[in-house]
């Protein structure tokens, strides 16, 4: 993903991953939200982590 599409100030962090059936689940539900915050808030320093955690859950609310 392309780090200026991430700091968007409307851009949602979402996964397109299943939730969790009998201990199943698509790579994507568990992976998503810990490359943001890999990538984009502790290695490149894009956003801060108040700004992701936002974009993960509160910001699809407004």
């Amino acid at each position: 993903m392309n780090a200026w599409l991430v700091v968007q100030p409307n851009l949602i962090i979402a996964s397109d991953g299943i939730p969790f059936v009998d201990g199943l689940s698509h790579p994507h539900s568990a992976g998503t939200f810990a490359r943001i915050l890999g990538q984009y808030v502790r290695e490149k320093k894009r956003l801060t982590l108040m700004q992701a955690l936002a974009k993960m859950t509160i910001v699809s609310a407004m």
